[in-house]
């Protein structure tokens, strides 16, 4: 349903099993934020785009990698489909656990980092930092503005939990030049006059550093802890915080220092040797060519997620 970078890097050709039960794709099309047809309003509110930019950002009809103005269009419109729908759902009923992904932070730090930390880089004009360089910090507010939203669909004793599986630092090497009749088919013609014998910035300023954000409030945790933990703690707490055992196949722990302990007293940790065992391997199988499974790997490690 979502149009991703990585659906339409492959065609967005799935269109079956996108939701449980089958029929709430269907209920929740209407909230679908289509990058053909941008919230340009929304957009203004995160940056000021120059004429050139803007046209540029209107063209980009398919994802490239490692463009910014492509990736700022794509992945917020992306999130903010996941924002509506998680809105929707939640306004409805309150499952045990709902998981939301805010994605577009992500790719807008891999490729505008240089606007943000222009003293990291060489060659960074002044007024374009001036005014790109505050596109990171603004969806961060934006991510804030969603949050406050959200805990008002919720009660009080719900736990909340802002997770990042890594952080960013200035990777040093700025995005280059490339000829923009290598990705015509990634522009919408039509719009694309301002960029016709031109060439269009690839690259990722930004990348993973392995500190990142946890922060939780409400229900049993206790208010104004800190904690050293890893991203591989994150399951297993949330396993014990719904009651179920934590299986010692698992690598992580229970982050008990930020739990209260009444709550530990009256829920303690229990240990389970697996999962595997009630997993239903045969419920879903999505045969995937060999050639398609390299392209995932290659776009992963590109990314900065496997190496």
């Amino acid at each position: 349903m979502v149009r991703s970078r990585y659906t339409e890097w492959y065609d967005g050709a799935r269109s079956e099993l996108l939701t449980f039960p089958r029929n709430l794709a269907a209920n929740l099309q209407s909230l679908l934020v289509d990058p053909s047809r941008p919230p340009l309003p929304e957009f203004r509110e995160l940056v000021e785009l120059s004429p050139g930019e803007m046209a540029e950002f209107l063209s980009v009809r398919k994802p490239i990698l490692g463009h910014g103005l492509g990736v700022l269009k794509f992945s917020y419109c992306e999130q903010r489909t996941y924002e509506e729908v998680a809105l929707r759902m939640l306004s409805r009923e309150q499952p045990v656990l709902t998981g939301i992904y805010l994605i577009a932070n992500d790719p807008i730090s891999h490729t505008f980092w240089h606007y943000y930390e222009p003293g990291r880089f060489q060659g960074v004009a002044s007024d374009e930092a001036k005014r790109l360089g505050l596109l990171i910090p603004n969806i961060s507010v934006h991510n804030d503005r969603y949050l406050s939203r959200l805990m008002k669909l919720i009660s009080k004793d719900t736990v909340v939990m802002v997770v990042s599986d890594h952080g960013f630092e200035a990777s040093g090497r700025l995005p280059k030049a490339r000829p923009t009749d290598q990705f015509a088919d990634s522009f919408e013609q039509p719009r694309a006059e301002a960029l016709k014998n031109g060439t269009v910035s690839l690259g990722q300023s930004g990348e993973h550093t392995r500190d990142g954000v946890f922060i939780a409030a409400g229900g049993p945790i206790r208010k104004g802890v800190s904690m050293k933990g890893s991203v591989l703690d994150i399951t297993p707490t949330i396993l014990a915080l719904m009651g179920l055992p934590v299986p010692e196949d698992m690598n992580g722990r229970v982050l008990t220092e930020i739990l209260d302990p009444g709550f530990l007293a009256r829920q303690p940790v229990r240990s389970i040797p697996s999962y595997n065992m009630y997993l239903k391997r045969d419920v879903l199988s999505i045969a995937t060519r060999p050639e398609e499974e390299q392209e995932k790997l290659e776009m992963l490690r590109s990314l900065g997620y496997i190496r």
